[in-house]
């Protein structure tokens, strides 16, 4: 297994990162790593929402046979670098790169709005924090050592709690239950 899908088993709900812009590039993320989710892959689906991929491991081709919308695909190595982009492949395409050991399908205009280029470096990284200021295990930096330096921001800004509520007299309580009652009737 390459440096891209070793933190997979310790990350609950994974999200990609570029390492070269710091900005995430999938929010969601599902991976298919056996024979039948990789078979299945997109097939059947109405379209792959922005923000989504669908990560194929080990995958050195794809086709789009079948497929009702068109996609995003990157080619990456084992360690996460983008080896080959196809662009808005429609369907009944097939795409193939091999030396690819992952294959990430995007939604269309996924490159271009995220800025991916051919020899950028991809990661995956939670897409929650469990805790304040607690740094997750990331792909780029195996160590754990520079995290912020994918320019990810895990803390957690906490806004300070609403004043709480002034308590009112009895008796103005009571005129206002009143005067509620009283449009009721």
């Amino acid at each position: 297994m390459g440096l891209f899908l070793q933190p997979l088993p310790s990350i609950g709900v994974p999200m990609i990162i570029n390492a070269r812009s710091g900005q995430s590039i999938a929010s969601s993320v599902e991976v298919a790593t056996t024979r039948t989710a990789r078979r299945r892959g997109l097939l059947g689906r109405a379209s792959l929402p922005a923000g989504c991929a669908f990560v194929l491991a080990p995958c050195r081709a794809v086709h789009t046979i079948g497929m009702r919308f068109a996609i995003d695909v990157l080619f990456v190595d084992g360690d996460g670098r983008v080896l080959k982009i196809v662009e808005q492949m429609s369907g009944w395409r097939i795409a193939i790169a091999p030396a690819a050991a992952v294959t990430i399908e995007l939604w269309s205009g996924a490159v271009r709005a995220m800025d991916v280029h051919v020899g950028d470096r991809l990661a995956l990284a939670p897409a929650f924090v469990e805790r304040v200021g607690r740094y997750a295990p990331s792909a780029i930096t195996p160590d754990n050592t520079r995290p912020a330096s994918l320019g990810v921001r895990p803390e957690v800004k906490r806004t300070p709690a609403p004043a709480p509520a002034t308590a009112l007299p009895a008796d103005s309580r009571d005129r206002e239950d009143e005067q509620a009652g009283s449009l009721v009737a």
